[in-house]
């Protein structure tokens, strides 16, 4: 296997609000959210008591008894972060949502006209978001890197340090310097590859690089070569401005337009399982889609969002649907009905599930032979 060529340089600011999912619903009440009985947000009443993320359901709750337990409310958590989302679209052209709370846009061009990385930072911090964020929620945190990965761990830093953290352009120590542990906290990588890579000494992404793509490709396969790219600086995914010009797409036309949003979705939704099922993305999982929307006046909206876990056609079409539901809902955004609708692929990654389940069919034929090999098949009625 050769080695990754490098694709252009850019420079991208990661705006995170690591409690968004508890500080949404709670504000200024201790409140804990959990999820498979661990924490993973609170308010900061819950957090001085001693709440961290990561817990056990039970600690956390002996540590703040009177804390409220509400159940994470997704649809919530992406209706209260439209406006933080609006308000950064009006200051860069492309804003990239990973999550309720977490969302990445390119500062290159902005830098240009503020003055700088540190302008946009300054402008972002301390006029737009403070007009946006609800009442209680804790400030972002901010990180600048050369790629999603290095930026969503200098976001990390920035959390736990308090400040805004700035990967060196051009600084490889930096990029060796990052943990293995961090990228799993961001959801680059999981623990589990973390953890097999610890036990060989191989902590830091300086020491991936050091083992080279072929070694790291043999032991791990298309992770390995995924964690090898990142330790190089090249991060195969882009910001939403750079959509490639062969990307899988479906695109929907309505006569007469709708203004009613519910047959868009329905619409949408037909679009999102004809486009995952599409011979284009065989053995592949769509990780990153652009989502834009036109009406008769020639208004639009679009917006990116990654998923490393990936994007099913149930997520994509969540994501159609808060994305319509927050345009709508913004006085004086949309001004006429919805005349098209497209959802562009911009990201991908290797099925690994259907990969392994290949695999397994193949030493399960090796074995038994194909005469005594079936595949299980579900009766008919109730």
């Amino acid at each position: 296997m050769t080695p990754p060529t490098t694709m252009p340089s850019c420079r991208l600011l990661t705006v995170w609000f690591p409690d968004w999912a508890a500080e949404c619903l709670a504000g200024n009440d201790p409140a804990i959210v959990f999820h498979r009985d661990r924490v993973i947000a609170a308010t900061a009443p819950a957090r001085a008591a001693g709440v961290v993320t990561g817990q056990r359901r039970r600690v956390a709750t002996a540590r703040c008894p009177s804390a409220l337990t509400p159940s994470r409310d997704i649809d919530t958590e992406h209706r209260c972060f439209a406006a933080v989302i609006d308000a950064l679209c009006d200051l860069v052209p492309g804003v990239d949502v990973i999550d309720a709370g977490h969302v990445v846009l390119d500062v290159k061009g902005p830098a240009r006209y503020f003055g700088g990385e540190a302008g946009v930072i300054t402008r972002l911090v301390e006029q737009v978001l403070p007009g946006v964020v609800p009442a209680g929620v804790s400030p972002p945190a901010v990180g600048v890197g050369t790629s999603m990965a290095t930026s969503a761990v200098a976001a990390l830093r920035s959390h736990r340090v308090g400040h805004p953290v700035v990967e060196p352009p051009g600084d490889t120590r930096w990029r060796n310097g990052v943990q293995l542990t961090e990228l799993v906290a961001t959801g680059d990588i999981d623990a589990d590859t973390a953890d097999v890579l610890s036990r060989v000494g191989v902590r830091a992404l300086g020491d991936v690089s050091a083992l080279g793509v072929a070694a790291m490709s043999d032991r791990f396969g298309h992770i390995g070569a995924r964690l090898y790219r990142l330790s190089v600086g090249d991060d195969p995914r882009r910001p939403v401005i750079h959509v490639p010009a062969d990307a899988p797409a479906v695109h929907r036309s309505f006569e007469p337009p709708l203004a009613d949003t519910t047959p868009v979705i329905f619409a949408a939704r037909e679009a999102v399982i004809d486009l995952l099922s599409s011979p284009a993305m065989h053995g592949r999982i769509c990780t990153g889609a652009l989502i834009e929307f036109g009406t008769e006046h020639a208004e639009s909206n679009r917006r990116g969002w990654f998923r490393n876990e990936g994007l099913t056609s149930t997520a994509l079409v969540d994501r159609v649907r808060w994305q319509l539901d927050a345009w709508v809902r913004r006085p004086g955004a949309i001004t006429a009905a919805i005349t098209t609708v497209s959802v562009i692929i911009t990201d991908t990654a290797d099925d690994v599930g259907a990969s392994q389940r290949a695999m397994g069919r193949a030493r399960h034929h090796r074995r038994c032979g194909p005469a005594r090999s079936r595949s299980p098949r579900c009766p008919g009625g109730t």
